[in-house]
């Protein structure tokens, strides 16, 4: 079986608005529904956006994770909101109810999404588009800095396992657009896997093709 737990947070209080997060996750959640049942014995999917997207329910949705997956399944998380770093250098996923100045007990930790994700039975792609805000040119910026560098480096391990893709490392940022109205990495995404992927011979979109 697939599971899907998507999560997008546009509706930040504030300067931490975004445009397209939660559009973005909507998106990703409607492509796997259809184009993956082709694949899979059964497709269930989790989708919490904007006032619903809490601290409480996106660790709930870690734990519905947690108690569907058997070894012979596959767990996709996907994310787009902001991220951040605390004082101590250790990385937040920022739920709809964070404070920016307490993200010890009001953030996603990093650490928790590694523990549980490693912990869970069965294969695990983790697709994050953990930003910051900023106006370029209308468009808005998400990610900056070595964000996502460590929990790259960390999920990929062996002894986690778990196949990370994001929309920017490093020093890049990654950008939603009016032009398209969506995340530019999003949008590559649900256009791949609804067949602008190069593809196998069978048909299917595999990970490299995407």
């Amino acid at each position: 079986s697939l599971y899907v737990l998507a999560v997008g947070i546009s509706d930040y209080p504030d300067s931490l608005k975004l445009n397209y997060a939660a559009k973005d996750a909507q998106a990703f959640a409607d492509t796997c529904e259809r184009h993956s049942a082709r694949l899979y014995k059964k497709v269930e999917v989790k989708l919490i956006t904007d006032q619903n997207a809490t601290r409480r329910n996106v660790l709930g949705g870690l734990t519905w994770l947690r108690k569907q997956m058997t070894q012979n399944d596959v767990g996709i998380v996907f994310f787009a909101g902001h991220g951040g770093k605390d004082a101590d250098g250790s990385l937040f996923l920022f739920p709809v109810d964070v404070d920016p100045e307490d993200l010890l007990s009001t953030g996603v930790p990093g650490d928790q999404l590694k523990k549980t994700l490693a912990g869970i039975p069965g294969r695990f792609v983790l697709l994050l588009d953990a930003c910051h805000s900023g106006g370029i040119d209308g468009d808005k910026r998400r990610a900056g800095g070595a964000l996502t560098d460590d929990l790259v480096r960390d999920l990929g391990t062996d002894e986690v396992g778990v196949i990370v893709m994001c929309s920017s490392t490093g020093r890049e940022f990654s950008l939603e657009s009016p032009a398209v109205e969506h995340g530019f990495f999003t949008l590559a995404l649900v256009e791949g896997l609804a067949g602008k992927a190069q593809k196998s011979a069978e048909g299917a979109v595999y990970l490299h093709h995407l």
